[in-house]
């Protein structure tokens, strides 16, 4: 489900004809709020943000599982903040994105 979400808050953030070079100023805001683990590689995040931008040309398999979630988590989190995310707004984009994953066949369990 934190792939879907991800996908959802970066597709609001960056316009449809995003230019790429828009990703670095924002991993690299989000990179330097990150203080409870180390920050991801910058040019791996900025991979994960392209592909969920729906970027078929970018590589992210080396990037492990773990370094995913928090990349996909922290690029949430920095969407609601730049955005101003209000609660019922990230509410509301929770529930579409467990309407996505349940749209693609994963099993996440609700939210609430």
């Amino acid at each position: 489900m934190v792939e879907a979400l991800c996908e959802i808050a970066v597709r609001e953030y960056f316009d449809v004809d995003y230019d790429v070079r828009a990703i670095t100023p924002f991993v690299s805001r989000m990179r330097s709020q990150i203080h409870s683990v180390a920050p991801p590689e910058q040019l791996a995040t900025e991979a994960l943000i392209r592909s969920a931008l729906g970027e078929t040309d970018v590589v992210t398999d080396d990037i492990k599982r773990l370094q995913k979630l928090l990349i996909r988590g922290s690029a949430a989190t920095q969407v609601r903040l730049q955005l101003r995310w209000d609660e019922a707004t990230v509410d509301q984009r929770i529930v579409e994105a467990e309407r996505a994953a349940f749209e693609r066949g994963w099993k996440p369990p609700p939210a609430a």
